[in-house]
């Protein structure tokens, strides 16, 4: 579907992910700011987030 940005699209899809996990790991680069968002909604929603920073 090109109806969404891939920006919007990350999104949608990575909160799908999160709905479906108890625990994220994630490796992202400081300025990632879908991946970031994602790991913060995640630990909002008391998950167990790891976080790994690429740079």
């Amino acid at each position: 579907n090109d109806q969404f940005s891939l920006g919007e699209a990350s999104y949608l899809c990575n909160k799908e992910i999160v709905s479906r996990c108890q625990q994220l790991i994630c490796f992202a680069f400081h300025d990632s700011r879908t991946l970031l968002q994602t790991c913060q909604e995640a630990e909002d929603q008391r998950k167990v987030v790891t976080l790994f920073y690429f740079d």
